[in-house]
């Protein structure tokens, strides 16, 4: 597909959360900032959560960009840090899935 736009990933995680939040789990508050934890100490989400979130986030990128990612796969889990560990990093491995095309 070739190059994606910095912060892009960013922009689509933040999406999910509001759709996360307003549309699955009103009663949660999950922060918009590239910090936000998703695993390990301080996240908010549970493990059916996560994959809510998940999930949104691939459906967002591909209404906006025709692109379908898969972000839970032996690709992510194969990185010696979790593309998962915040929604920084996460976002920069939404970009790099973008930017390879689609699964």
């Amino acid at each position: 597909m070739g190059s994606v736009s910095a912060g892009v990933g960013l922009a689509f995680l933040f999406e999910a959360s509001d759709k996360l939040t307003t549309e699955l789990y009103p009663e949660l508050k999950l922060e918009k900032s590239p910090e936000t934890p998703l695993i390990g100490k301080g996240a908010i989400l549970d493990s059916i959560g996560l994959i809510d979130f998940l999930t949104l986030v691939e459906e967002i990128v591909q209404t906006k960009t025709g692109v379908s990612i898969r972000i839970l796969s032996e690709k992510a889990m194969s990185y010696t840090q979790s593309p998962l560990k915040d929604f920084s990093t996460l976002a920069r491995y939404v970009e790099t899935l973008i930017a390879e095309g689609p699964v």
